[in-house]
């Protein structure tokens, strides 16, 4: 009976370390990433973000915590969108991650593949309004890697289950 309680509460514990977060908001996603295109021929460079298709729509994370200076926002994705992102940024150059709000973006020149799931966004970056939108979205106290209001927990889906 000990060592079923034991085994229990093991998978409890193991069960909690790999289920992902998502902010309250339900339904929205965290951030979308789309695709920018640059015009040539042009003195002045034109852009352009394909907004009628996101290439990834992020609706939970793995973590998410603060830099040192306690402004800065990494995210790591779960293992599904981590596989997705590393084909992205080895197909795509330029990259537009836009807030659930559809008012914060950050646009970002990749100069190597992130094979990680992990983005760091941060005023470093030009990334800073996203950061910041993370810290809200989230309920992160200022100055604080503790949340105001704890993240909601989100299982894994079925698809992910299965590959990990």
């Amino acid at each position: 009976m000990k060592t079923l309680l034991i085994v229990f509460a093991i998978a409890m514990l193991a069960g909690r370390s790999f289920a992902d977060i998502a902010p309250d908001a339900l339904g929205a996603p965290i951030f979308q990433i789309y695709s920018i295109t640059q015009s040539s021929g042009q003195p002045i460079p034109q852009f352009t973000v394909n907004t009628q298709h996101a290439l990834l729509t992020v609706t939970s994370l793995s973590d998410l915590e603060l830099a040192q200076d306690m402004m800065a926002v990494q995210v790591d994705l779960n293992a599904n969108d981590t596989k997705k992102l590393a084909g992205i940024t080895r197909k795509y150059s330029l990259l537009a991650f836009v807030g659930g709000d559809k008012k914060t973006a950050a646009y970002v020149k990749v100069s190597a593949p992130i094979d990680d799931g992990r983005v760091l966004f941060s005023d470093a970056h030009n990334s800073g309004a996203m950061a910041a939108y993370l810290r809200q979205a989230f309920h992160i106290k200022p100055n604080s890697n503790q949340a105001t209001v704890p993240p909601a927990q989100v299982k894994p889906s079925a698809a992910e289950s299965a590959s990990t």
